[in-house]
């Protein structure tokens, strides 16, 4: 399934920079792990030290569902297909 970017999305990662197949890769070019970044995150928001890096995801779930988001295409922003039936795994 291939779906078409907006002009802004596209100019987003067209800005950034590659390291290997990864648009958007943690500073070592592997995928983010989230410790790294939650510490940096915490460091510029004192007082709010209290969260994880999965309530992100739950929040991003929770707001592509609102948005009326299918599904699948919700899965596969979170990263949660390996093949297969897609629903089944969200």
């Amino acid at each position: 399934m291939v779906f078409p970017l907006s002009t802004a999305a596209q100019a987003i990662i067209a800005g950034q920079q590659r390291k290997g197949s990864r648009v958007f890769p943690s500073k070592n070019g592997r995928r983010a792990s989230g410790g790294h970044e939650k510490k940096r995150i915490d460091e510029l928001a004192p007082g709010l030290e209290h969260w994880t890096i999965y309530d992100l995801r739950r929040t991003a779930r929770f707001l592509l569902s609102r948005a009326g988001v299918r599904r699948d295409i919700a899965a596969r922003v979170l990263g949660h297909f390996a093949g297969g039936d897609v629903d089944s795994k969200v």
